[in-house]
């Protein structure tokens, strides 16, 4: 990708002033611009791709939609045969969920979750060639794709950004999203960074119509303090669960986790601006229950042992979100503050 391609295709950035009136776009609106250019992009390369137009399928008229949030954690030395496979049996012991969100997967991930019986129930993103891992959208066939976007974030120095799918489901658009924000690394905790990808995503998928489920690995920490959501979004768990923890990251759960003196963390998350007379029914962790009889070496304390294998080192949020018989057009979140 040349310079002047990367520089239109990132979050925020500035645009040319228009002559008439010399006025300078908000950071948002062009995102927003971006985002739906990649969408026409996208959908373009689509029908380029799929040769001559072929009749859409019916949108779905289901009142009653799962959302699936997993990082599935890219070491492809620690029995990833065995844990993608529990992985699928996650996805298929829960009903094939609606929309599923993936982080940290590999090129053998995708090759691994090709080969199983769950795979061909869904409409994939793209795989990207160049990146060791990666995020990606899949949409079950039954429900109408009407296009696909990506947009990198411009502070980012793990190449993260919005992966996105605009999507029809009883009869409301809905803007599904996934992200991987700034991940901790080497010392360096990346809080200001984090914070403003987070803000950034929600004041411009805020901007589209309709339902929008935000949902991944959001890597928020306890210093990250409250995420800066604007009225009308939830934090679906901390708006269905106050009082509970809600970890997706668990040391003293998840035998893989080599720091045992760290508590618990709720990195994964899934983030809703809910219209339409959506409102979410339930949340689950999954993914939390050890792979009976596979084991992984795991370095800790200067010595390497064999540890009991879960299918991440992450849990995954599974969300059931519901639509109402009377729709009243208002917002559904219950909150727009995450709770503390």
């Amino acid at each position: 990708m040349n310079k002047e391609a990367k520089k239109r295709s990132n979050l925020g950035g500035d645009r040319p002033k228009l002559e008439s009136p010399p006025r300078k776009k908000g950071r948002i609106e062009v995102g927003v611009e971006k985002l739906q250019r990649a969408s026409m992009q996208t959908e373009g390369r689509m029908a380029e791709e799929s040769g001559p137009k072929r009749e859409e399928a019916p949108a779905s008229d289901s009142s009653c939609l799962k959302v699936l949030t997993y990082n599935v954690w890219f070491n492809e030395q620690a029995a990833v045969r065995d844990r993608m496979k529990a992985i699928g049996e996650v996805i298929q012991s829960h009903g094939y969920p609606h929309f599923i969100c993936f982080q940290e997967a590999t090129h053998l991930i995708v090759e691994l979750f090709k080969d199983s019986d769950w795979w061909d129930r869904y409409s994939a993103s793209e795989v990207p060639a160049a990146v060791r891992y990666f995020t990606m959208v899949l949409v079950r066939k039954d429900i109408p794709i009407t296009n696909r976007m990506e947009l990198p974030f411009e502070n980012s120095v793990m190449a993260r950004g919005l992966l996105a799918a605009r999507v029809t489901v009883g009869g409301s658009r809905f803007m599904v999203v996934t992200t991987h924000l700034e991940s901790p690394n080497q010392g360096m905790m990346y809080s200001r960074v984090r914070i403003e990808q987070c803000r950034q995503s929600i004041e411009l998928l805020n901007e589209f119509k309709g339902p929008v489920i935000f949902t991944g690995d959001m890597n928020w920490q306890s210093k990250d303090g409250l995420m800066p959501l604007l009225d009308g979004w939830s934090d679906v768990w901390k708006s269905l669960y106050p009082e509970e923890d809600g970890f997706t990251f668990d040391p003293k759960t998840n035998t893989m986790l080599s720091d045992k003196k760290h508590d618990g963390r709720r990195l994964d998350r899934v983030l809703a601006k809910l219209e339409e007379g959506w409102s979410p029914l339930k949340a689950e962790i999954v993914g939390n229950r050890p792979i009976e009889g596979v084991k992984v070496p795991i370095w800790s304390h200067g010595k390497t042992s064999l540890q009991q294998a879960f299918p991440s080192d992450h849990f995954g949020v599974l969300v059931t979100f519901g639509k109402s018989e009377e729709e009243d057009g208002g917002v559904s979140s219950k909150s727009s503050k995450e709770k503390k």
